[in-house]
């Protein structure tokens, strides 16, 4: 009960800070922008959208393929899935469910939340990497130092839980308790990336980049079909800069935070507040829209199969 009403409190607060912006920037101007858009830029996002999707799902499959068999279709089912029901948890804690699909396809929690996290953690540090450039591009000296610290520092306990045994063992027993048991095998994956694998994870990190800037690309699209034409490089480092403020679970997958956060950072390179507001109000709508299509077809899937399983019962 408790876990919903606080679902609900971030999806509340965000809802009010994306409203709270858009009054602020204007209703009429946001609308006025969005009647300008160009569809064809629109239709090359998603497509490059799709893409962005395969990759991910590529590097994971690619991780996972000296612990698990498992085909690239079906990953990419269960990877789609995960990332849907992301949208509509705080922090992207729903894209977890992974590690869920992955122990009913028969792997051991264990090695699915090693693999998980493993990429997980290369992902984060090119974002952290990222906005730390950004922070010395877009803020004072003193704030970018400030800022990046924190980020730092929380990256650094991230790291050390995901890399220590004993500090990883501790908080399993005291987390966890009696389902620890659950989660062995976990440690062994993270030493077999690090230490027989070195090639693979050279290869993931450095796809992994590739995806990061293939994102980037796909807001600037967003922007061209408004005709306006930022930096690509201060894409960039925006766009990371808000996907790191967006794993903060104060929000619903981020909403209201990461679109203020962009309003006021393209603000600083002139870039006009309806304009921005308008480019994240498209994105914001065309991927619940994917969330809600895929999703959608999940579920006629599984009660398809349970028609199936009971007709054949009868």
């Amino acid at each position: 009960m408790k876990i919903k009403l606080l679902t609900l409190l971030r999806i509340i607060f965000g809802l009010i800070v994306l409203l709270g912006l858009f009054y602020y920037v204007g209703f009429e101007k946001i609308i006025s922008t969005l009647l300008k858009t160009n569809p064809f830029f629109i239709l090359l996002f998603i497509v490059l959208v799709i893409i962005i999707f395969m990759i991910e799902a590529f590097n994971y499959r690619l991780l996972l393929q000296d612990i698990h068999k498992i085909s690239y279709f079906q990953f990419f089912k269960y990877y789609l899935t995960s990332w849907s029901l992301g949208l509509f948890s705080p922090g992207r804690v729903g894209d977890l469910s992974l590690i869920y699909f992955l122990k009913k396809d028969g792997l051991d929690l264990g090695r699915g939340s090693a693999m998980y996290f493993f990429g997980k953690f290369l992902s984060v540090f090119i974002l952290l990497v990222a906005s730390g450039l950004g922070f010395f591009v877009f803020l004072t000296k003193s704030e970018a130092i400030k800022l990046l610290s924190i980020l730092i520092a929380l990256f650094a306990i991230f790291a050390i839980i995901l890399f220590s045994k004993k500090i990883r063992q501790t908080l399993t027993r005291l987390i966890l308790r009696k389902y620890a048991e659950n989660f062995r095998g976990f440690s062994k994956t993270i030493k077999f990336y690090i230490q027989k694998r070195k090639i693979t994870t050279i290869f993931v990190f450095l796809s992994t980049l590739f995806k990061t800037f293939l994102q980037a690309l796909a807001v600037l699209l967003v922007f061209f079909s408004l005709s306006e034409s930022p930096p690509f490089m201060a894409v960039f480092y925006i766009f990371a800069m808000t996907n790191i403020l967006s794993l903060i679970p104060i929000t619903l997958s981020g909403l209201g935070i990461r679109e203020a956060t962009s309003v006021f950072l393209y603000g600083l390179i002139g870039i006009a507040a309806p304009i921005t507001a308008g480019v994240y109000f498209l994105i914001m709508v065309i991927q619940f829209l994917l969330a809600i299509i895929t999703l959608s077809i999940v579920k006629i899937n599984i009660s398809f199969r349970e028609k199936q399983t009971l007709s054949k019962s009868n």
